[in-house]
């Protein structure tokens, strides 16, 4: 059986609802199915205590696809092998370009801007550090970027 659940609008917003003629029983069930996943991914988390600082953990990665974690392994590698002391955007740039087939590059390729040309500018400010981090942890505008 499914609950009933009554859902009130403010009249300005139940208004710009009706005039839209947006379904708002089926959006309703849309985010409530969003909210729980994010509730229940965020419990789990917090159950982990395994998690190092700074990282993601793994039930985070779980709503991303298979290229978007591919490209977290990816941009890990890259920050490691440049013996940075935690995975920035850059880094997350670069697994992105690593990783290949994806919308972002068709995107840029579209744009005129090669991969190549993306990886020239970031080698340009990109310079290996002083850390032996096997697996550097996420830095907070890298998981900003991931949010």
């Amino acid at each position: 059986m499914v609950p009933k659940i009554n859902v009130y609008l403010s009249d300005d917003l139940a208004e710009a609802v009706k005039d839209a003629q947006i379904p708002v029983s089926s959006i309703c069930q849309a985010a409530l199915e969003h909210a729980v996943r994010e509730v229940t991914a965020l419990r789990e988390h917090e159950k982990t205590p395994s998690a190092a600082p700074g990282s993601i953990p793994p039930v985070a990665l779980d709503r991303y696809t298979n290229r978007a974690r591919r490209a977290v392994e990816l941009a890990t590698a890259s920050a490691g092998s440049l013996r940075a002391a935690g995975v920035g955007p850059e880094h997350l740039l670069i697994g992105v370009l690593d990783e290949g087939g994806n919308l972002a590059i068709r995107i840029l390729e579209t744009l005129g801007v090669t991969p190549a040309d993306v990886r020239a500018e970031l080698n340009g400010f990109i310079h290996p550090g002083q850390s032996a981090v096997a697996e550097p942890p996420l830095t907070p505008l890298a998981q900003t970027a991931l949010t």
